[in-house]
């Protein structure tokens, strides 16, 4: 990836899959190496994938609008694990690291950590159990280019992948039944497809993916809401189809999830820069960049 100048500085963006035997745990690694001229920030929207950032600049901020926004979290490497909330994220103008975007049981499977510790909140990577983060850190940053750093991390997790914690496929059978849905199947009868009982798969939700059914079914309904939303269906059409009981209670749920009305959002949504601020997983809306 060529590296990019702008009025605003330079910038370059590395995406790619991978490794094949790394396929269905992990969705994609990006490099990010950012030189601003001005701090940016951004809102970063509940979506399904757990990312982990891999940082070898200054740390980021981050915190919660509707709880911390006096203590911001100040965290280089981060894992961040399922929500049903709004997070912000802002740096000082530099960026540079990677990040991996997980299946959330390919981040329980491959990094050994209960997912529901890691839900709601950002994790100092470098405290994760089982591996030499800060050592991973410190040799990717050392790394001459992004092949290299793709091919590093992709040695490393082959080889986590090798004695994975132990995952349930019904868990992802049941993930994908409820996506397939658009997050309109009731509990009970998710349950009852993969021959669990509702509490029995409550709790492996809970464990492997960081969210118990219901809550993933209001992620799932918001990201549906928000790409129809972004191409031009109504507010109204978007409630009936996405399966809330009307449009006021589509505005509840999208408040509470993004911090903005649905207007407020599209408005903001539509604010360009030379920079980019893509989503961070393809077919998702994840980030929002705010003035």
């Amino acid at each position: 990836m060529a590296v990019q100048v702008g009025p605003e500085g330079t910038w370059e963006v590395a995406r790619v899959l991978p490794h094949p035997g790394l396929r269905g745990f992990v969705h994609h690694y990006q490099g990010l190496r950012y030189a601003l001229d001005r701090p940016r920030t951004r809102l970063e929207l509940p979506h399904d994938a757990v990312t982990l950032f891999l940082g070898f600049a200054s740390p980021l901020e981050m915190w919660r609008p509707r709880h911390d926004t006096a203590t911001p979290v100040r965290r280089a490497s981060v894992l961040a694990g399922l929500q049903t909330e709004p997070v912000v994220g802002r740096h000082r103008g530099l960026v540079w690291g990677i990040e991996i975007s997980f299946a959330p049981w390919g981040a329980f499977a491959l990094l050994g950590v209960d997912m529901s510790d890691v839900a709601h909140t950002n994790v100092d990577a470098r405290e994760l159990p089982g591996h030499r983060w800060g050592r991973l850190v410190d040799a990717l940053a050392e790394a001459p280019d992004w092949p290299s750093r793709f091919a590093l991390l992709d040695r490393v997790l082959l080889k986590r992948a090798q004695d994975p914690a132990p995952w349930a496929p019904r868990v992802v059978h049941a993930w994908r039944l409820l996506g397939s849905s658009g997050g309109t199947m009731s509990v009970p009868r998710l349950a009852a497809e993969v021959g669990w009982s509702p509490r029995t798969l409550g709790r492996a939700f809970h464990e492997q993916l960081g969210l118990k059914p219901k809550a993933l079914s209001k992620v799932i309904r918001l990201q549906r809401a928000l790409r129809l939303l972004l191409d031009g269906t109504s507010q109204a059409q978007t409630a009936a189809q996405c399966g809330f009981y009307d449009q006021a209670h589509l505005a509840l749920d999208f408040r509470q999830m993004t911090a903005h009305t649905p207007g407020e959002f599209l408005t903001a949504r539509a604010i360009r820069s030379a920079v980019p601020a893509g989503d961070r997983c393809a077919g998702r809306v994840t980030s929002l960049l705010l003035p």
